[in-house]
């Protein structure tokens, strides 16, 4: 290689008059993917939103992004200059077919030199020469870094000085990183097209399946219960990380106080108790494999597709008949396992089996009867609050359901006598008292749905209405679709997203308390008992409920995006039948 005719090149290429660009065929918003320079020189390349144009030919020929300025002259012989203007000041870069030299061209001077052999870069050599106190320094900026064996594994920054030119810098790189070095840190990748890396996600998937499953076989984990691979955003996705917990794991996390309850950083601490095993799955892929794994890696917006696509077909193989659940996500961090991704769809069931999944006959007997609940809490690992939750602190809730009873949802509209339409109002329901254990006489329902907010207070032009007389009569306004209805009662638990903290549990007793009541959250109009809205806040302490409504299209309620709303009432004012004290809790998604 000739350092010297590299150089004097570019400078020359600079200096020469450009030609007279063509005129842009084409302008969109900047793109990194579609500029000149090759994926292994792309730590030069603008990253800040602005507009790209190109010609005729659709070669990029302009660029502008942040404060810098980007043209790209295309030349005869199948190379690219490009001009740019950054905060630092101008830069030339000649791009060949497997070579990029940059040059800055201020008296800051700095040189970075790549070649590549296929799609494996084997150089990168960078020398920078400024003045320090007087004189002149070059600092190199690439070491290479060798394995025991004596074999280069990547290429790393480093600093050395010397005197004399530029030139002298880069041969020093040379002789820091000799030939065949293998710089990992940046891969030059050539896009073959979308559909060439779909046809790679079914071999790959294959791949990371064998290499998985080999690893788990020599992990020396015990009754294999999770294997979390993970195909991070904020570095190369594969090949992936993945963890093995077992199942003395789930029931240390069973019994363990952990701050926040985030599971991947109970498999991190597992790893440290001889829990959890960290599996590698590089050193268990051939080259073809590893090839496929770099090329989805990249930044090209069409690798996202393929990368989505292999984390789904990963996670479909990894749990076709294993023991273990597999769940591939993109988070490691602390919201990893806690939401589900794409590939990761099994993950609300790893949620799940941290306490029990109920059976059906199991959770219907649990609404009806006190002892079956408390087993059921015992069967969720909660079996020092089983008693209290289950006899203490559950309560009975009456569920509207379609039926023959004389209390309705919807029409036909009622008023007390004598009683004005409250202006916009909807009529919501009747209830009979005497059918929900409130003594004699009716409890009327209304509400303007258009003007409601958070938490309103029952008094006249207010958003909601409710009134209690002991003989109504017909009416004549909007209400929803009328629905004759029974009550059908049912236990209820708290739902709200604190419950666990109000109850007293611990962090990991509150995941457990929250994938319960999950099997109890049901969109249900309901009198009595416990309810949250969507956004699982928590009602109003000292109040009772006296009305649930959901989310009913044939019902004809809809309010907001998916939401629902209370009437509730302070227990010292039911107990005076104070109706003017009721409010209305209301929220939508």
């Amino acid at each position: 290689m000739n350092w010297k005719a590299d150089l004097e090149e570019v400078e020359r290429q600079y200096a020469a008059e450009p030609a007279e660009p063509p005129l842009a065929a084409r302008v969109q918003p900047f793109d990194p993917a579609l500029l000149p320079v090759p994926l292994v020189a792309h730590d030069q390349v603008p990253e800040h939103p602005g507009e790209m144009c190109f010609d005729d030919a659709g070669r990029p020929i302009s660029a502008t992004s942040g404060i810098a300025s980007y043209t790209w002259e295309w030349r005869e012989d199948g190379s690219v200059l490009e001009r740019a203007m950054t905060a630092l000041g101008p830069r030339a870069t000649l791009i060949r077919r497997d070579t990029v030299v940059s040059i800055d061209m201020l008296s800051r001077v700095s040189v970075q030199r790549l070649t590549w052999d296929g799609d494996v870069a084997v150089r990168s050599d960078e020398a920078l020469r400024f003045a320090t106190g007087g004189r002149v320094g070059v600092d190199i900026a690439r070491e290479a870094d060798h394995a025991p064996d004596g074999a280069v594994r990547h290429v790393r920054r480093a600093q050395a000085e010397a005197d004399g030119s530029v030139e002298a810098g880069l041969q020093r790189a040379t002789q820091l990183a000799p030939t065949e070095v293998h710089w990992t840190a940046k891969e030059l990748v050539v896009w073959p097209g979308a559909e060439a890396a779909r046809a790679l996600v079914e071999p790959l998937a294959q791949a990371l399946d064998a290499a998985l499953r080999g690893a788990v076989a020599d992990s020396g984990i015990a009754d294999p219960f999770l294997l979390h691979v993970v195909t991070p955003h904020s570095a190369p996705a594969l090949p992936p990380k993945a963890w093995l917990a077992g199942a003395a794991w789930r029931e240390h996390v069973r019994s363990t106080d952990l701050t926040d309850g985030a599971a991947a950083t109970w498999l991190h601490r597992g790893v440290d108790r001889g829990l959890v095993a960290q599996l590698e799955v590089g050193d268990r892929l051939d080259a073809d494999a590893l090839r496929a794994c770099a090329l989805l890696s990249t930044t090209h917006p069409e690798a996202w597709d393929a990368l989505h696509a292999l984390q789904e077909r990963l996670a479909t193989r990894l749990n076709a008949g294993a023991a273990w659940l597999a769940a591939v996500d993109p988070s490691d961090g602390t919201d990893a396992l806690r939401n589900t991704y794409t590939g990761g769809a099994d993950v609300e069931a790893f949620r799940a089996s941290l306490s029990s999944t109920a059976s059906p006959d199991a959770l219907a007997a649990a609404l009806r009867d006190r002892g079956a609940l408390e087993a059921l809490i015992c069967a969720a690992g909660l079996e020092s609050h089983a008693h209290r939750l289950a006899h203490a602190v559950a309560l009975e809730s009456l569920v509207l359901v379609p039926g023959d009873g004389r209390s309705h949802l919807g029409g036909p509209a009622l008023l007390p006598p004598g009683e004005a339409w409250p202006e916009g109002h909807t009529f919501l329901a009747a209830i009979d008292r005497a059918e929900v254990g409130l003594g004699t006489g009716w409890l009327l329902f209304f509400a303007d749905l258009d003007e409601l907010t958070w938490e309103e207070v029952n008094a006249p032009g207010s958003p909601i209405r409710l009134f209690a007389t002991d003989a109504p009569v017909p009416a004549d306004g909007p209400a929803l679709t009328p629905r004759p209805v029974r009550f059908q009662p049912r236990l209820t638990l708290p739902e709200w997203s604190d419950a666990g903290e109000d109850l007293g549990l611990s962090a990991a007793e509150s995941e457990a308390w929250s994938e319960l009541i999950g099997n109890f959250v049901e969109e249900q109009h309901r009198f009595g008992g416990y309810a949250s809205g969507v956004q699982g806040e928590r009602p109003e302490p000292g109040t009772v409920l006296l009305l649930h409504l959901d989310w009913d299209e044939e019902l004809g309620f809809e309010y907001g995006d998916g939401g629902t709303l209370q009437f509730r009432i302070p227990e010292d004012a039911l107990a005076a039948e104070d109706w003017s004290r009721v409010i209305t809790m209301a929220d939508s998604g």
